[in-house]
């Protein structure tokens, strides 16, 4: 061994590093974004909805109003709660990177594919990653609502107004 290695000093580790990493892990995320895609089927644009999934399904109060949510429930619905919706723009912005990763982890193992703005479900593709089920839930009932309107509707209703 090289003397360089030898008297190294260890590392030091930085366990809130670590934490950080695990609480958020592209690996834990991925099921629900799959699960929102396979629930959402073709729209256009739908790329753009993924800077949603994180926000809505992370958030205690949202998750819990879309893992709870009715059929006839929607956008309108939701925003009519008060405070569920209070500081979206700022959630979409942190959870910006997360999405990315998380969208890059699905595409490089090929579980999705991105055409024209448009992210679909890879033939016999699943997702078997250790997802909390409320959120995958919350995810799959997210996709619901986004099924009718036009995206650009989407983020104005949720008053998202940049990316």
């Amino acid at each position: 061994m090289s003397e360089k290695l030898i008297n190294q000093k260890p590392r030091r580790i930085d366990p809130i590093q670590h934490l950080t990493t695990l609480h958020n892990n592209p690996f834990i995320f991925s099921k629900a974004f799959f699960e929102f895609y396979a629930a959402l089927g073709f729209k256009e644009n739908s790329l753009l909805l993924s800077y949603l999934v994180l926000p809505l399904t992370l958030h205690k109060p949202c998750r819990d109003f879309l893992s709870a949510a009715r059929s006839t429930s929607n956008f309108h619905t939701m925003s009519e709660r008060l405070g569920l919706l209070n500081g979206m723009q700022q959630r979409v912005y942190e959870y910006k990177d997360l999405t990315n990763t998380t969208l890059q982890y699905l595409l490089g193992a090929n579980k999705i594919w991105v055409i024209d703005r448009r992210v679909e479900i890879a033939e016999g593709a699943s997702e078997e990653a250790p997802s909390p089920q409320k959120m995958v839930k919350a995810a799959q009932r997210l996709a619901t609502f986004c099924r009718v309107p036009e995206v650009p509707m989407i983020y104005k209703k949720l008053g998202i107004y940049a990316l």
